[in-house]
């Protein structure tokens, strides 16, 4: 009986190790949680350079999406689905006049003299409403 629990334990660390990350990006793709999705749009994208560093621009967009009175002109006119400020990417959902499950991405490049905001979704309304609201606060803040 000892010999098959180990023999199991094996198997199982030895298709961990041929498969290297792929069941990572499988988990991923299943919870909902990956952005592949966005690069397949991008060529899309609602763009506009920022004349603003890439965290500064991270934290004005986050602030859309965020109720919290630790942020001074927080508001919440979407929901927050993800927020990695290394990688510079927001998820919106929770859009007003859409799916409560359409996504919006956005994300922040950081350049030379600025960054570039690009804004990402499969609905086309949806992503406007979130390009108006994301170029709107940039503008207002920088």
């Amino acid at each position: 009986m000892r010999f098959s629990k180990n023999l199991k334990y094996f198997c199982l660390f030895f298709l961990f190790l041929t498969t290297g990350c792929s069941p990572f990006r499988t988990v991923q793709h299943i919870v909902g949680i990956s952005l592949d999705e966005f690069e397949k749009y991008r060529n899309q994208a609602i763009s506009q350079h920022v004349a603003c560093k890439a965290s500064e621009c991270f934290d004005a967009i986050l602030a859309i999406g965020t109720d919290q009175p630790s942020m001074p002109h927080s508001r919440k006119d979407f929901e927050v689905f993800q927020a990695k400020g290394r990688k510079g990417v927001v998820v919106f959902y929770g859009i007003p006049g859409q799916v409560d499950t359409t996504e919006v991405g956005v994300f922040i490049t950081p350049q030379a003299d600025g960054s570039l905001v690009e804004i990402i979704s499969r609905s086309s309304s949806a992503q406007k409403k979130v390009a108006r609201a994301v170029f709107t606060e940039l503008d207002v803040s920088f």
